[in-house]
């Protein structure tokens, strides 16, 4: 196989991707160029996903530089499948202090709860200070903005140092499956803050990096702070202007609702529901979610003598439900432990 006619050392700590933007710089090529080139030697996209591909792909760029680090760099597609939840595939960022200094990126850069450079205590960037262009891999090529051709590397002003508790919050975590856990559990307490504002953070590129922060911060005080988190979870539920409305709560965030997956967030929702109860006694809460809830078997509420009297109807929709005005003495025939 031929090899490249320029072909730069690997660093340590960039990823496999940024690799392959550099060597597509240093050989004046536009990165469709250094696509065909990698499908034609290997048959391999660049872009292609999971684990056995991207090894391949490893080999072949190997081959073509023929530097065997290259085989030892971090590839967050290797892993997409499996730990999609870690890594920002859409969104590129940088921080240009760091380009300044290097001339290259940093495979942590890749990470989703990298919003911050540690180092220079400042926001990474995701889009060009001059017209506001969202950063591609054609950027990160040239180091410069597609549409305007501003420069991406540039010293920061950092008199203004950022606070973020996103980055020490993850820190700890010492593998993949391990940080994978961690930031999963964060996902029903971004309900409590904002509603679906756990997608502008996974999902939505166009929400600025300084907007993550902020959001992330929030949360992430949420979840450490179990009294924040008890005032944040009945807030939720009495911003809610009446009875009816307070019934759909459940629904809007039943996936969070299990005591072997969330077992904080779902003990704490019962107790703060139980507490908000007397307040909104005419809403309606099925009796396979107070199975969910509180433990208890819906058969063992079926089974109750006096079902209307203990506030049991059945619905329209051949389901049990019961008023939540009465809930607290439903729960009491059925041997509930307070925690």
């Amino acid at each position: 196989m031929l090899k490249l006619l320029n072909r730069p050392k690997p660093y340590p700590n960039e990823s496999l991707e940024q690799y392959i933007f550099r060597l597509t710089n240093n050989n004046g090529y536009v990165i469709q160029n250094t696509a065909r080139l990698i499908k034609n030697a290997s048959g391999i996209s660049m872009n292609a996903l999971g684990g056995a591909h991207r090894e391949e792909l490893k080999v072949t760029i190997m081959n073509l530089t023929g530097h065997k680090d290259v085989l030892y760099l971090f590839d967050p597609r290797k892993f997409y499948y499996r730990y999609q939840i870690i890594f920002d595939y859409s969104r590129t960022k940088v921080c240009s202090h760091c380009l300044l200094e290097n001339d290259y990126c940093y495979s942590h850069w890749h990470f989703r709860h990298t919003l911050v450079c540690e180092k220079h205590q400042c926001l990474l960037i995701d889009r060009c200070r001059s017209c506001s262009e969202l950063f591609s891999k054609k950027t990160l090529v040239a180091m410069h903005c597609t549409s305007c051709k501003v420069d991406i590397r540039y010293k920061v002003n950092n008199d203004n140092l950022i606070i973020s508790r996103i980055y020490k919050s993850f820190f700890s975590c010492e593998e993949l499956a391990e940080l994978s856990n961690k930031m999963g559990e964060l996902k029903p307490y971004f309900e409590l803050y904002q509603e679906k504002s756990y997608k502008l953070w996974s999902k939505t590129r166009a929400f600025p990096i300084s907007g993550l922060v902020e959001l992330v911060n929030e949360v992430i005080d949420i979840f450490y702070n179990k009294e924040q988190f008890i005032h944040s979870m009945n807030k939720y539920l009495c911003n809610e202007i009446n009875g009816e409305s307070i019934q759909t709560i459940p629904y809007r965030i039943h996936q969070f609702l299990y005591h072997d997956k969330y077992p904080l967030f779902t003990s704490t929702f019962a107790e703060s529901l139980l507490t908000q109860s007397k307040r909104f006694p005419s809403a309606v809460i099925l009796c396979n979610l107070v199975d969910r809830l509180y433990r208890i078997k819906s058969t063992t509420i079926y089974q109750l003598t006096g079902k209307e009297s203990m506030g049991i109807i059945f619905l329209r929709t051949s389901a049990h439900a019961i008023y939540l005005g009465r809930l607290e003495d439903v729960l009491a025939l059925c041997d509930y432990k307070y925690s």
